[in-house]
């Protein structure tokens, strides 16, 4: 018996020898793995920190060598797409992308006025995988122009005043380039354009007649977004590539009929507001194709916006709802855009205008209050001071050095006023112009240091400001 007990201890301890070898392999190899995959991923960062640096580099190189053409010659810049060559040793735009090794690179100009073109280099890799993009921008102005210091918008005048044929009452103007766009509340030729190159002299060069009533517009690349009346697209596309021909590239159909307000665009995102309904009165539409838009997200609000603002992955609107006149949203996630923020003001009258500068929100309501928000915490924004326009503020601008702001109003006999915000405590009247009748649209071109102002009278809709010299 002794000998078969000890024969069986000895089978045990055989048995668990193996066990501790092959838990043993194991950990070592559990271990191996662990090195390993420390190491590859390692070398992953690494490679990808060299690869987006590289790109980095090519991008601001990009930057760099537009400069350079714009010091030779502002008129080098012509809005496109474009790639960078070399032709005796100096730099030259070329028409398609250039390729450094495993890298592209795009350039592109885009007009924001006559003096002033927005660049974006992007490069592009497909290796190593998966692949990526950096994009670089910079603004380039018109140095070599002569400028008047010390403008003194105290004393503005109407340097000049169109006409457009018809009842033409205006709504809304933005300028790109030598070129102003603006809308009509008419069922016909109610898209406008007009040549500013020389703005004492501007010309209305042709329309364009969509359907619905226009409300709203924004520009964006060679497009121009319009919020519309029109129950078949909410959301009109329109082509200005060639401003001299706009043409209807597509559009937006939201659920029923109920008509849009307020938009936005960034690149080729376009945020669009509609009246209160039982559908969401934010959509977020992807318009990269203008005959195939996409929604991407939306939301239902309690009441309407009239207006948003979009910067840094926020919203910020103006509000109709009494207890919330002002509102921001978180748009990180786009498929679902969430409040995060509300302003209750004094009263009961509704927001109608928006602009944001820095930590600083401006809106203007149907009762003429236009009030300072503090927007540092998006979460819980602040009223920091208001005042008083006396009427309806339509629209807003911000001026020069963001100084003063822009109003267009409905106050008769003073519908342009300018405010002065740079004492921030007590907010003041900083001058007032008469127009023929309520003004609705507002656009600063800060560059060129003038102003466009639209209305609805019959025989003024068309307005160029300028301070005295």
């Amino acid at each position: 018996m002794q000998k078969a007990d000890s024969t069986t201890k000895k089978n045990k301890l055989k048995a668990l020898s193996v066990i501790e070898v092959i838990l043993a392999l194991a950990l070592f190899s559990a271990v191996i793995l662990g090195i390993s995959g420390t190491i590859s991923y390692g070398l992953q960062a690494t490679t990808y920190a060299y690869t987006h640096n590289q790109a980095t580099f090519l991008a601001a190189e990009g930057l760099a060598a537009v400069s350079n053409l714009r010091n030779a010659d502002f008129a080098n810049l012509t809005a496109g797409s474009y790639g960078l060559g070399l032709n005796s040793n100096l730099w030259t735009l070329v028409p398609t992308s250039d390729q450094i090794e495993n890298y592209s690179r795009t350039i592109t100009i885009v007009d924001l006025d006559i003096n002033t073109k927005l660049v974006t280099a992007t490069v592009t890799w497909s290796n190593p995988q998966p692949g990526g993009s950096i994009s670089l921008e910079k603004r380039l102005t018109n140095w070599q122009r002569i400028v008047n210091l010390e403008p003194n918008w105290q004393n503005l005048t109407a340097s000049a005043i169109l006409d457009i044929p018809g009842n033409q009452q205006a709504r809304k103007v933005k300028v790109s380039g030598n070129y102003a766009f603006m809308i009509h509340d008419t069922p016909s030729q109610n898209f406008a354009v007009v040549d500013i190159s020389n703005f004492n002299t501007p010309t209305l060069v042709t329309t364009l007649t969509l359907a619905g009533a226009p409300r709203d517009l924004a520009l964006s690349g060679n497009f121009a977004y319009i919020s519309s009346t029109d129950n078949a697209n909410e959301l009109q596309i329109v082509n200005i590539a060639n401003p001299l021909a706009p043409v209807l590239a597509g559009g937006y159909n939201a659920s029923g009929n109920f008509d849009s307000t307020g938009l936005y665009a960034v690149g080729t995102t376009v945020y669009l507001l509609r009246r209160q309904s039982n559908q969401p009165e934010l959509y977020i539409i992807d318009a990269s194709n203008p005959t195939a838009t996409v929604l991407i997200g939306s939301l239902q609000l309690s009441n309407t916006a009239n207006d948003l603002y979009v910067s840094s992955n926020l919203a910020y609107l103006a509000y109709t709802d009494n207890n919330s006149e002002f509102m921001v949203l978180d748009l990180n996630n786009q498929a679902l855009p969430v409040v995060i923020g509300t302003l209750n003001l004094a009263g009961n009258a509704d927001g109608l205008s928006i602009i944001i500068s820095g930590t600083r929100a401006y809106l203007g309501r149907d009762n003429g209050e236009f009030s300072m928000i503090n927007i540092s915490n998006p979460i819980a924004p602040t009223l920091v001071s208001t005042f008083d326009a006396q009427a309806a503020i339509n629209d807003l601008a911000m001026g020069r050095d963001n100084n003063f702001v822009f109003l267009a109003t409905s106050l008769k006999a003073n519908e342009l006023q300018l405010v002065n915000i740079t004492n921030e405590a007590s907010l003041s009247l900083y001058a007032a112009s008469n127009a023929d009748n309520d003004l609705m649209g507002v656009e600063y071109i800060s560059v060129s240091d003038y102003l466009v102002a639209v209305g609805v009278s019959n025989s003024q809709e068309f307005t160029i400001y300028v301070p005295a010299p």
